[in-house]
């Protein structure tokens, strides 16, 4: 199971890159309708990793991971971009800091895997 979570992140920091990348795309769209197009696309692909987690765990009834982790994984899935397309450095930071909480959170899940 730690190999599952190990890849889960990796396929996550893959997921990250191409958000990076369709950064410059998005900020230099003219409209804000195709800005809000890009973003809904790519929201997807960034919840795919969260998804696959959550489904992972409840599949294999898997007690060792707290619930409290299981809530901070959906409370990820909730935060969106929209409200940050007005300012790319705003964005930026949303973006690393959702970087960082779903590393923590993977981190977390791995670590009550070792306890039990």
């Amino acid at each position: 199971m730690q190999e599952k979570f190990e890849v889960e992140k990796e396929l996550y920091a893959r997921t990250v890159n191409l958000q990076k990348a369709l950064q410059n795309i998005i900020f230099n769209c003219k409209k804000e309708a195709d800005k809000i197009f890009i973003l809904r696309w790519i929201d997807n692909l960034i919840d795919i990793q969260i998804n696959e987690i959550i489904q992972f765990v409840a599949d294999n009834s898997l007690e060792q991971i707290s619930q409290e982790v299981l809530n901070e994984f959906a409370k990820l899935k909730q935060k969106n971009y929209y409200m940050y397309l007005a300012d790319i450095k705003a964005y930026s930071q949303e973006q690393a800091n959702r970087e960082k909480a779903y590393n923590s959170l993977i981190f977390k899940m791995r670590k009550g895997l070792m306890k039990k």
